[in-house]
């Protein structure tokens, strides 16, 4: 990377004086509510997103809404009438301006005009009861050099401050049509040719996850903004990376098209060689279909010559599960050594490619550090020139780490058409070879690192063959997070002698810890419509039937791979990792179904060494960050439930939650998941009643999953699953969340409500229901009940005598045979420890041994638990 070493800063009156003007502007525009009375220090608040979430600023309708993780899910609410354009506009711009304030990541501030336009849009709304277009009423942010008409966009220049723009760019334009509300522009490097973020009109943007790094450049003030949840669906531009490095320090999703799907007029001088293009940035892949499908049906061409007059096929977004793919892969590119986290994330996504059945090829990298010398050759060829008119401007110096040419770097008119000749034949070459693999589409890393602190500048050739050939890439996350496994610092770029030196400030400078990786996705310019959001055809992968939850674990396991979705569920686990945790899983499945032997470990014990290895790949499962692992997980759940192992129990529920937060964190994205991950609502029903029963059983209060995941129970698909109806699972959260010892009075109310529901005990539904119902009347007085003589409250001991004595007769006239049956040990539990006659201990230990008798272990260490009280109490 060529440098230009920063000059001294010229007296104060001059360009500081006018960024300080600016900045104030700035803040102006913020309403004086929404500003924070101090900026936490970093060490004090490392993470804007936390910060922002726990503030109390925001309302717990705005923490709602601006959480929403898909654009798609918004727009539904929108269209329908259930949210108004201004009531989400506003929420984010509240976040937006929080985001700001902690990361600098906003340039112009557009919340009055952006108020107002929405208001328009929900008049249109209900006065014709159509929707202007496929974005009406979503705030969308916009990178500042995009104009908007009436704002500037200094790019980060002083000299071009106060300047406002005569028209809307043709992306913005399109855009409005379309119904999108801008609030807030972006921020950006100066002169935007830089992978971090800083200008002397606006500052250091930092990352919002980790206020310490960069969050990229040159679209890092989107990547910030999108990742703080300060909006939902951002628009960047791409001529080296700079949608790609940005999405990848954060951890989004990034496309740049093909140059003839997106409009974008605002190019710098002598970028008719190397030509830019605008592109979306968003927290989903579902996002960036939304974007890209939304624009296409804008007609772009219609305002830019360039654009190609293609509309969106969503048909070519399916891919046939029958149909095998041909893939090439790059791991290093042989420039920069790729650091381990991201190398793990290259090989776990050709792992899982491998496993779905598709051929994996490796491409040849070696022609890419000339990839980047004619890309480079390109960006310098006007040797500085604008630059220093701009710099002239202001009396402002250049920033240091700026890509910028020097007077040796000009090229005649002579020279750039040479320029032009060789990176035509590179590009003719290039895509001769991908021709000749056959090759469906390309991944390698978007960069070979995964952190850095402002002021480190690193130089990579890994995004430069697909600008310099002109094919569309998108930026794929692997969620993984690297705290618990960090990589090693001590790779020496000297072990690649023949490297050249940016790879000695790649180590160096990295700080990979709890950060994420990202692959970047190439194809060739036909599919540039639909690189990213491309998914393959859901195959059935379960049927209708409830009968127990171990029987849907098995369809679960055989049907695994096929599952898939657009929400970002179609990541699968590794090859190797796949196959022993299916057959793992099957082993102990079967097992307990009694269908098939248990497989014998060398000591001759059935399953104990095959059930630690199955919790091992499950560890390493649990890291790809994959909807697909709850079934992992749920499976697991379910057998430490059995075997009484409470704490690894409580290990993966966390676990779970945190795979769940990736994904969605309201009650509408998780719905939404759930369309792309079939029978992804009852795994997560089972791991709600685990939660809960867990906390019931270990006589604890709080519970891993919040209230919002237990607002998607289906009360009648709850029931089949789990046995117990959901609105005894309410008295069951209640006591499990410590409601009891804040409502006594209601508690008990709520106690003897459940015991006069009591039904006749005619069907096994019913005798379930209320075995369930006494349980839960059981729970709340043993709550209650004194800590020193183990009592209910004085007046309650009537009632749990009848909840005991009643659960002890549902229980004798439940069949063995019965659907239900097993899914009665919490209710059994609860009334073991609270029987006061041997012949209730006979009923509960009768229950325990029917267990053992059908393979069935059901909470072995409660079972134990009962017997002590009962010998403390000398019934047995």
């Amino acid at each position: 990377m060529i440098q230009l070493q920063q000059t001294s800063d010229p007296a104060p009156g001059t360009y500081l004086d006018r960024a300080a003007a600016k900045r104030a502007h700035q803040l102006a525009q913020i309403p004086a509510e929404w500003r924070l009375a101090s900026i936490p220090s970093v060490s004090s608040a490392p993470s804007a997103l936390a910060y922002i979430r726990s503030h109390g600023l925001l309302t717990t309708e705005e923490l709602h809404i601006t959480e929403t993780c898909d654009a798609a899910v918004l727009l539904h609410k929108l269209a329908r009438g259930d949210l108004s354009s201004l009531t989400v506009v506003r929420a984010f711009a509240k976040r937006a301006a929080m985001a700001h304030q902690l990361t600098t990541c906003c340039t112009e501030i557009l919340f009055d005009e952006a108020f107002a336009e929405a208001q328009r849009l929900d008049d249109v709304l209900a006065r014709t009861g159509k929707t202007v277009g496929p974005l009406h009423g979503l705030p969308v942010s916009i990178k500042d050099c995009l104009d908007i008409k009436g704002k500037d966009s200094t790019v980060g220049w002083v000299g071009l401050v106060g300047k406002p723009a005569a028209r809307d760019s043709n992306t913005a334009q399109v855009l409005r049509k379309l119904g999108a509300v801008f609030y807030v522009k972006t921020n950006v490097p100066q002169s935007m040719m830089m992978s971090d973020s800083y200008n002397h009109v606006w500052g250091q943007c930092v990352g919002a996850l980790n206020r310490n790094l960069i969050s990229g450049g040159s679209s890092g003030g989107e990547s910030t903004l999108i990742s703080a949840r300060g909006s939902i669906l951002g628009v960047g531009t791409d001529i080296g990376g700079s949608i790609r490095i940005p999405a990848a320090l954060t951890g989004l999703y990034g496309l740049s098209p093909t140059l003839s799907r997106h409009t974008y007029e605002r190019g710098g001088p002598r970028q008719h060689i190397v030509r830019p293009v605008a592109g979306p940035l968003a927290g989903t892949l579902s996002g960036i279909e939304t974007y890209m499908k939304a624009f296409q049906e804008g007609e772009p061409w219609k305002v830019d010559s360039q654009v190609a007059p293609i509309p969106w096929r969503s048909e070519c977004c399916v891919i046939p599960s029958t149909k095998r793919l041909r893939i090439g892969y790059i791991i290093d590119d042989g420039v920069v050594k790729t650091q381990p986290p991201v190398e793990r994330a290259v090989q776990e996504t050709i792992a899982a490619l491998k496993a779905a059945g598709h051929e994996m090829i490796e491409w040849d990298a070696s022609s890419h550090a000339r990839a980047y010398d004619l890309w480079e050759k390109a960006i310098l060829s006007d040797g500085g020139l604008a630059c220093k008119k701009l710099c002239d401007m202001s009396g402002e110096p250049l920033i240091e780490g700026m890509l910028v040419g020097k007077p040796e770097n000009l090229l005649t008119t002579a020279q750039t058409h040479e320029l032009l000749a060789d990176k035509y034949e590179y590009e003719t070459e290039y895509l001769r070879r991908w021709q000749e693999a056959d090759m469906d589409a390309l991944i390698m890393p978007v960069v070979p690192w995964v952190g850095y602190k402002p002021w480190t500048w690193v130089k990579s050739s890994q995004c430069q063959p697909c600008v310099a050939s002109e094919l569309p890439c998108g930026g794929y996350p692997q969620r993984v997070v690297w705290a618990n496994k960090t990589s090693p610092t001590s790779v020496a770029a000297t072990t690649k002698p023949k490297r050249r030196k940016p790879d000695t400030r790649n180590v160096t400078g990295r700080t990979p810890a709890a950060r994420p990786a990202v692959v970047a996705v190439i194809a060739d310019r036909t599919a540039g419509t639909h690189v990213g959001p491309v998914h393959e055809e859901k195959q059935s992968t379960t049927g209708p039937d409830h009968y127990s939850l171990i029987k849907r674990l098995s369809s679960f396991c055989r049907h695994i791979e096929a599952l898939a979705g657009s929400s970002g569920a179609r990541r699968q686990l590794s090859e190797a990792t796949m196959t022993r945790l299916v057959s793992r899983i099957n082993d102990l499945v079967q097992a307990r179904m009694g269908t098939a032997p248990m497989q014998a470990t060398v000591s001759g014990t059935a399953g104990p060494l095959d059930y630690i290895a199955a919790l091992m790949d499950l560890s390493e499962a649990l890291e790809t960050a994959n909807p697909v692992a709850f079934v992992g997980i749920a499976a697991f759940a379910f057998f430490e439930v059995c075997e009484g192992a409470f704490g690894e129990w409580q290990r993966h529920l966390y676990g779970a939650r945190s795979l769940l937060d990736l994904h969605c964190r309201t009650t509408g994205e998780l719905e939404v998941l759930a369309r792309d991950v079939t029978g992804l609502s009852e795994m997560v029903s089972h791991l709600l009643w685990f939660d809960v029963m867990g906390a019931i059983i270990r006589g604890t209060t709080g519970l891993i999953f919040e209230d919002w995941h237990r607002e998607t129970l289906n009360a009648g698909g709850f029931f089949d699953i789990v046995g117990c109806p959901a609105s005894t699972f309410h008295v069951f959260t209640n006591v499990a969340v410590g409601g009891v010892d804040a409502d006594p009075i209601g508690s008990c109310l709520m106690v003897m409500d459940s015991l006069l529901q009591l039904e006749g005990c005619d069907t096994d539904v019913a005798r379930t229901a209320d075995a369930y119902r006494c349980a839960a009347a059981i729970a709340v007085l043993a709550r209650l009940e004194d800590a020193e003589t183990r009592l209910p409250p004085p007046g309650m001991e009537t009632a749990m005598t009848k909840a005991v004595d009643r659960l002890c007769h549902v229980m004798e006239m439940m069949p063995v045979s019965s659907r239900y049956y097993l899914h009665l040990a919490v209710a059994v539990f609860l009334a073991g420890m609270r029987v006061t006659r041997r012949e209730q201990c006979d009923i509960v230990r009768r229950y325990w041994q029917n267990c053992r008798a059908a393979e069935f272990p059901r909470y072995p260490d409660a079972e134990m638990r009962c017997e002590a009280h009962w010998r403390a109490i000398g019934l047995l």
